[in-house]
């Protein structure tokens, strides 16, 4: 493994906050959390008591997957609106 590739690796495997989450994803808090619990969302990672990540690495990965949006997320998410 070169260290070109290790470095590499590294940088994706940074933690991200909830404002950039939101960036890359381009879905909301609650949708996010509702997909997690279906397990079509990476998992959370605790950083402390009131404070969460996830890692770049997972977040792209879903993204490039096409980002599985659950029906009953969205129709959910639908009736919040109306």
């Amino acid at each position: 493994m070169s260290l070109f590739s290790i470095e590499k690796s590294a940088i994706q495997d940074r933690i991200v906050r909830e404002t950039e989450r939101k960036l890359i994803t381009s879905i909301s808090r609650s949708q996010a959390f509702q997909l997690e619990r279906l397990n079509r969302f990476p998992k959370r990672i605790k950083l402390g008591n009131r404070s969460v990540g996830w890692r770049l690495s997972e977040l792209m990965q879903w993204v490039h997957s096409g980002g599985e949006l659950s029906e009953q997320v969205t129709e959910g998410a639908r009736y919040e609106t109306e």
